[in-house]
């Protein structure tokens, strides 16, 4: 199975460019509002095109010595660092320097880069007041006169939020476990006539639309393709890592094999809690307990699952001590979405559940057996 194709306008962070002519103002612009942006709580990155060349490190200093002996360099100091470093080719430039600043933010502003497909704001000067005719995806204009940065902040929250929103939602299942406490595979556990997998696959396919964009996250699921774990890794956090670096430009809304209970107004409640700036929502149980799935992970929880491997750590509810994790507590309808079956006492319990909820369908509508939204 391939990873999809990597293109800037495919990844992890939306990206937005700061345009115009030479001395139109951009870099006045970008000092501006970088500041408000930041305030938000939104980590930002700047890609600043430069046509004449860079001239950032000072002759005669030891790391542009060490840069002209043929070295590419990382300059580390407390509390940042600087990088130096020469692609051959100009194409690799622009894919390394954005997939190094990409995963770790929440929107990359690109300054310059005119001709770039990237939707952007058009500055203009007194001498030239409209783009050229070859400038394309602009969604905004700011005059020579306008109040710029209030006028920016107003375009950047617009777009900002539906670029982020606007992602493709991908489901994945996750499977594989040992099942020590069932004692069986519990992804093929039958609920109310379906296994516990088709349940669940079922409610995501009321958000993704497409089977195609379920995949099963470790072992194999009937119907669904299946990415296989990273090698080397187990665990709950093996399933996400592999769905993360497969897509990583997708969000994931990823639920458990053995929660047969999740369900359409569940997964529409997580979503609607997404927010530029959030990486993750993982719901709060009302005893304070973190609950990992059905949840949803942004592009960039890739960085937090990264971290927690190289860590040693291996569940993913450890991501919740970051701040770019939203934990709100689901309403009380919906809890039920967020139970596991772990045990046999358990599968009793959920079946004598089903056989309520069923009895009590029949007597009110002359319900015949089959699925209700009371999952």
């Amino acid at each position: 199975m391939k990873t999809p194709t990597k293109t800037l306008l495919n990844a992890p962070v939306p990206v937005l460019a700061v345009s115009g002519w030479s001395g139109s103002g951009k870099t006045t612009l970008l000092e501006a509002v970088i500041p408000a942006l930041v305030q938000r709580g939104l980590a930002v990155a700047l890609l600043k095109h430069d046509a004449h060349g860079l001239d950032v490190d000072r002759e005669g200093k030891d790391s542009d010595r060490l840069f002209r002996a043929g070295a590419d360099v990382v300059v580390d100091g407390p509390g940042e660092s600087f990088t130096r470093r020469r692609p051959s080719k100009e194409w690799i430039q622009t894919r390394s320097a954005w997939w190094q600043l990409a995963p770790h933010h929440d929107v990359l502003l690109v300054e310059g880069r005119k001709h770039s497909p990237f939707p952007k704001i058009w500055l203009s000067t007194p001498d030239k007041p409209t783009p050229p005719d070859d400038v394309v995806s602009i969604i905004g204009e700011l005059a020579w006169t306008d109040d710029r940065p209030a006028r920016f902040l107003e375009l950047f929250d617009s777009w900002i939020r539906s670029a982020w929103l606007d992602r493709e939602i991908w489901g994945g299942v996750l499977t594989g476990g040992a099942s020590r406490r069932m004692g069986c595979d519990k992804a093929s556990l039958i609920y109310r006539g379906k296994p516990f997998a088709r349940h669940v696959t079922d409610a995501l396919l009321t958000i993704c639309k497409d089977r195609r964009r379920i995949l099963a996250l470790g072992a194999a699921v009937e119907g669904c393709r299946t990415i296989h774990d990273p090698p080397g890794v187990r665990g709950p956090l093996a399933g996400m890592l592999g769905a993360l670096r497969w897509h990583p430009s997708a969000a994931w809304l990823v639920s458990a094999c053995d929660q047969p209970l999740v369900s359409e107004n569940a997964l529409r409640w997580l979503l609607d809690q997404r927010a530029p700036g959030r990486w993750v929502i993982m719901p709060r149980a009302r005893d304070g307990r973190m609950m990992p799935m059905p949840a949803v992970y942004e592009p960039q929880a890739a960085v937090l699952a990264e971290d927690l491997l190289e860590a040693g750590r291996l569940a993913p509810r450890e991501m919740a001590s970051h701040p770019k994790v939203y934990s709100p507590t689901p309403p009380a309808e919906l809890l039920s979405a967020w139970a596991n079956i772990n045990t046999p006492e358990d599968l009793e319990a959920l079946k004598r559940r089903g056989d309520a909820i069923s009895q009590r369908a029949s007597r009110i509508s002359g319900y015949d057996g089959g699925d209700d939204d009371s999952r």
